[in-house]
């Protein structure tokens, strides 16, 4: 899809971020694999209003289907009171399919609790346009890469040209589309051990009954990046900079397109 066939379908389903960031219209679910060939050609505030509107909907997506698994986990939770052996056998499968997508044990209800958790739509919006340049990078445009994550399977990734010294040999993880890196994202701020003090977070936040925000969250994210607190307060900038904290209660239209 080139650039202008992707603006003319934004403005068809008169898609607007103010409107969205007001409350006055859901997000229409337009799902895109790959950005534009042309993706540069475009002047670089249009470029990130573009971006915007094109993760949004994705991240949107992947939280969902967390935000499901979440509401289930808690029913089972409840159901099983303390006591996995209360469920029926169909049910403690569900368990143990949840706690192999998030990296535990069936039994650990508390750490599945943790992870099993949704991304805040702000800081996910300023981590893929950190890591991507706004969908500049090779990495983006060329693996749908939007999040910089690191694998070490050459067959996966792509090779940085100018690779960190005493890393091994790694690549950037490319992705077959967009949604595909945002899903993994999540997974990796969901499971991955670097990232406890994150989820830690997180779950304080739930437990307060205290919504959950980019800019707090984005303090758990020391080892993302190893720039560390700068990378922090450069993720809480982009946040506030750009306004994504009005962002965080968009949600996605439940009507097909047309």
């Amino acid at each position: 899809m080139q650039l202008a066939s992707l603006t003319s379908l934004f403005d068809s389903h008169d898609y607007d971020l103010d409107d969205v960031a007001e409350g006055r219209r859901d997000v229409p679910p337009i799902f895109v694999r790959s950005l534009p060939p042309d993706w540069r050609a475009m002047k670089a505030k249009k470029r990130k209003r573009a971006f915007v509107k094109t993760v949004l909907p994705l991240i949107l997506k992947a939280n969902a289907r967390i935000r499901a698994e979440r509401a289930k986990l808690l029913d089972l939770i409840a159901a099983a009171d303390g006591d996995l052996s209360r469920l029926p056998e169909a049910r403690r499968g569900d368990i143990e399919r949840l706690a192999k997508r998030y990296r535990t044990e069936p039994d650990d209800l508390d750490t599945l609790k943790r992870r099993a958790d949704i991304v805040p739509v702000s800081l996910a919006l300023a981590q893929a346009a950190n890591e991507s340049a706004w969908g500049t990078s090779r990495f983006a445009r060329e693996g749908n890469a939007l999040f910089g994550q690191w694998t070490w399977d050459a067959e996966d990734g792509i090779a940085p040209k100018d690779p960190q010294a005493d890393k091994g040999d790694y690549t950037v993880r490319a992705f077959d589309s967009l949604g595909h890196s945002v899903a993994a994202y999540m997974n990796n701020l969901n499971t991955h051990p670097a990232y406890a003090d994150f989820r830690e977070r997180r779950a304080r936040l739930r437990k307060a009954g205290k919504p959950l925000s980019g800019v707090s969250l984005a303090g758990g994210l020391l080892k993302y990046s190893q720039r560390g607190a700068d990378y922090v307060a450069e993720i809480r900038e982009m946040i506030r900079y750009n306004d994504f904290q009005s962002l965080e209660q968009a949600r996605l239209a439940i009507v097909p397109l047309g």
